[in-house]
């Protein structure tokens, strides 16, 4: 878990706030790329006949990672409040709300030293996603925490795994 890492990207967003724009509901659209290292030499792939997601062990010498990739496409609804405590122009805020998202495509990567594969697929990863998510911020710095609500893989397709993201955001670049 140290090693894996989301970056999202918001093209779009649209806040309907109130006159004084201390309360709002926010929207947008986006991307999320993420990915998921594993702690182990191993990497991930369809069981022939059944499709079930397996783990397969590789050579740990020279190893140098192995992921899983998705990309999805998300959209936020949340409910933001702006406290009355400022600094300068900044306000704290609080939101809290639900993202949705679409899967894209994802793939498999593991590195060696002097070799490298990469193997496209769906990996029975989920259409779709359904998170639920909490941001504190001042201006430009927010911390958010995003629980997925839906499992990662489809049931009987994969284990159970219900993703949890914490990290920080710069949501006015």
């Amino acid at each position: 878990p140290g090693k894996s890492l989301t970056w999202n990207l918001n093209f779009a967003e649209w806040a309907f706030k109130n006159e004084r724009k201390t309360f709002g509901i926010v929207t947008g659209l986006g991307l999320s790329f993420s990915d998921y290292t594993f702690d182990q030499a191993l990497t991930i792939e369809k069981e022939p006949g059944n499709g079930m997601i397996v783990p397969v062990g590789l050579d740990p010498e020279g190893l140098q990672k192995s992921k899983l990739h998705a990309t999805y496409i998300k959209a936020p609804l949340m409910l933001e409040i702006k406290t009355p405590l400022r600094m300068g122009g900044s306000r704290l805020y609080l939101a809290g709300g639900v993202i949705g998202g679409v899967h894209l495509g994802s793939h498999t990567k593991f590195k060696y030293k002097k070799d490298k594969d990469k193997l496209k697929s769906n990996y029975h990863l989920n259409p779709f996603s359904y998170e639920v998510t909490g941001r504190i911020g001042f201006g430009d710095f927010c911390v958010f925490a995003n629980y997925s609500l839906s499992s990662m893989f489809k049931d009987g397709k994969g284990p159970e795994l219900y993703p949890l993201m914490i990290g920080i955001s710069f949501p006015n670049i």
